[in-house]
């Protein structure tokens, strides 16, 4: 079954103009009018997302119905908010944004058509679906003796055992991240009342949901029909990402009778386990669309980056670019260490003489940011010690909202982004309605759900909620003590509208004004994962983080770093496939893979220049002669 409209080449010119970029390959042409199932597997670069935006935009110039729409799932909410951000730019591509398409997680259809139905429908009704409540909730909870003597005997794995309790399967058969006690034991079956218990009272963890949505196509006839007569096709973003569970659930619901395109780069997948992932997901599937143009990097990180494409070989096409930056090993003797990131810097102001362009971004990555043992390097904090691990990330929890609001001033102030300040506010917000019993009629409250159910209410209040938190961001003195007090009753008394009972005292804790905490730290914190490099009248600022925290970015300039998992370092089984001396490749079932995909993931951020770093002793001399050959300057650093 194709898809409902034919996209011509007409199609693709409207939305070239309206996008302002080309698809002027063949494979990009192929991807755009390609009208049945198909898999695009697309490399770093590759305008993949773009791609799939423009599919979406001809889609709603041409869709009509209004009892069918067409579906969009995604592994994470990121991913979705970008698809989102890019069709709100388009008049006709912001009709896919509401009734009857589908833009979402996978956790989000499984809930909104599925799970949450078919609980509503047996009178159960869920007072949060998230795995942080369930977990609180069971700690707190009174357990049965039975409970108490096993959890005693067995500390450490008692807490994980309690809160990753779930429920799998049509048949809701109760299992855990922990060992179990068998289901005919005293023990076992007190466990299994107890997660029952905590779905009485309407507390649940996200995988419950697909176990419900596995029972609901079970139980209720007709139902898969039903879906897939509603979406006759399905796009599926990030497919690397997508692990076993939804995998299993989209192929339950659309099989071979629905359009089902999934876009992704198999060579990315990082958040799931290697070995298994190709035999799970059998993404990209015989036939698919191959990407290999990239419009990030020149052909220098191109070649690179091909030779450790280990999970689906790809020979990535760079943008040829006169002249290529020094793209650098640097090679440190083990005393050395410290002088890596002032070397990357060094470079940078080598390699930008005349000054860095507008919106310049220098990073350095690792594939850890913890971790013990006895040879060096062992984690990102070797190269920087006064590297925060708890703060690589840029979010943060508070436990007052008067925090959120500070942390979004101190962003506010020292990013000179109103985007990461208003997701503070937000953030905080959400935090608040969690603690005050709120009816949001969604399984994971979120800014979108929380709006939306205060403007069903009473758009009044959904409007002062707005401004309330647009004051916030924006004003200094709507976070100080004396208005405070104004501020706290006008978000109360918009949230009130949605609580099924009196707020409790976590909400009005977590609402009430407190002087200056937690924020300032955090924020002072996250500057000690920047290093200033300074060399007379000229500095630059490197960014540290994980590869896992940048995937999906674009660098100016990135640095890897080497660092060990399970005793084998990244950079030093990398080098094989990059001086052309071994083949990537061949050890695609082994745990090497994994790093492998963490180091190809670190070097296909950049799109200028491309460092790497690594102990000299991982080098040979052979070695260090083929990376020179291939285009590599290997600086030395020497301790002493």
């Amino acid at each position: 079954m194709p898809l409902p409209f034919p996209i011509e080449r007409s199609d693709v010119a409207e939305v070239e103009s309206l996008l302002g970029c080309d698809f002027g390959s063949d494979a990009q042409l192929r991807a755009l009018c390609h009208e049945d199932s198909v898999d695009i597997q697309a490399a770093p670069g590759s305008g993949k997302t773009t791609l799939l935006v423009a599919k979406l935009a001809i889609l709603a110039r041409k869709w009509t119905s209004r009892s069918q729409g067409v579906c969009v799932l995604s592994h994470t909410n990121v991913a979705r908010q970008e698809v989102e951000a890019r069709l709100a730019k388009d008049a006709h591509g912001r009709r896919l944004l509401g009734h009857p398409h589908f833009i979402g997680t996978f956790q989000a259809f499984a809930h909104q058509y599925l799970a949450l139905p078919f609980l509503r429908g047996s009178g159960r009704e869920p007072r949060f679906i998230d795995d942080g409540h369930f977990a609180a909730a069971i700690r707190a909870r009174p357990k049965a003796w039975h409970i108490n003597n096993y959890l005693q005997n067995h500390p450490a794995t008692a807490d994980t055992l309690l809160t990753t309790l779930r429920f799998e399967g049509p048949d809701l058969t109760v299992g855990c991240e922990a060992t179990l006690p068998q289901a005919g034991t005293p023990t076992g079956r007190a466990f299994r009342a107890l997660k029952s218990a905590m779905a009485d009272d309407g507390y649940f963890r996200f995988q419950d949901m697909f176990a419900y949505a596995s029972r609901a196509i079970r139980d209720v006839p007709g139902l898969i029909d039903v879906v897939r007569n509603r979406f006759p096709c399905v796009f599926i973003d990030e497919m690397q990402d997508t692990d076993t569970l939804q995998h299993a659930f989209v192929t339950s619901i659309f099989g071979d009778e629905t359009v089902v395109q999934r876009f992704g780069d198999q060579n990315q997948a990082i958040f799931h386990d290697v070995v298994d992932a190709d035999a799970v997901t059998g993404f990209p599937r015989a036939g698919y669309i191959d990407l290999v143009q990239s419009r990030r990097f020149g052909t220098h990180i191109a070649r690179a980056a091909s030779t450790i494409t280990v999970r689906a070989p790809q020979e990535i096409q760079g943008t040829v670019r006169e002249p290529e930056k020094r793209h650098t090993i640097f090679a440190f003797e083990q005393g050395a260490i410290g002088q890596v990131l002032p070397a990357f810097g060094d470079l940078l102001f080598e390699e930008y003489p005349d000054g860095f362009p507008r919106g310049f971004v220098a990073k350095a990555v690792a594939g850890r940011k913890t971790g013990a043992g006895q040879n060096m390097p062992r984690h990102l904090g070797d190269y920087w010690p006064p590297f925060a691990a708890g703060h690589a990330g840029s979010q943060a929890s508070f436990s007052n909202l008067a925090d959120y609001a500070r942390r979004a001033q101190m962003l506010l102030t020292e990013a000179c982004d109103c985007a990461p300040a208003a997701d503070a506010i937000w953030d905080g917000l959400l935090a608040l309605a969690h603690r005050g019993n709120i009816a949001h009629g969604t399984p994971r409250l979120t800014k979108r759900g929380l709006l939306a159910a205060l403007d069903a209410a009473d758009p009044a209040a959904g409007l002062a909620l707005r401004l309330v938190a647009h004051r916030l961001c924006f004003s200094v003195d709507s976070g100080d003590a004396d208005a405070w007090p104004q501020t706290a009753q006008e978000i109360e008394n918009a949230l009130r509208l949605l609580m099924l009972a009196p707020p409790p005292q976590a909400f009005a804790d977590f609402l009430a004004w407190v002087p200056d905490g937690a924020a300032a730290a955090v924020v002072g914190r996250s500057r000690q994962n920047i290093v200033r490099h300074v060399s007379d009248d000229r500095s630059v600022e490197i960014a540290l983080s994980t590869i896992h925290g940048v995937k999906g970015e674009t660098h100016s300039a990135t640095l890897v770093l080497s660092t060990p998992s399970r005793r084998m370092f990244d950079l030093k089984e990398a080098i094989g496939p990059l001086t052309g001396t071994g083949d990537a490749r061949r050890r695609e079932r082994q745990t090497v893979a994994r790093q492998l995909t963490l180091v190809f993931v670190g070097m296909t951020r950049p799109s200028q220049l491309l460092c790497l770093a690594m102990p000299l002793d991982h080098l040979e001399a052979n070695e260090i002669a083929a990376l020179e050959g291939n285009g590599w300057r290997v600086h030395t650093l020497r301790a002493g």
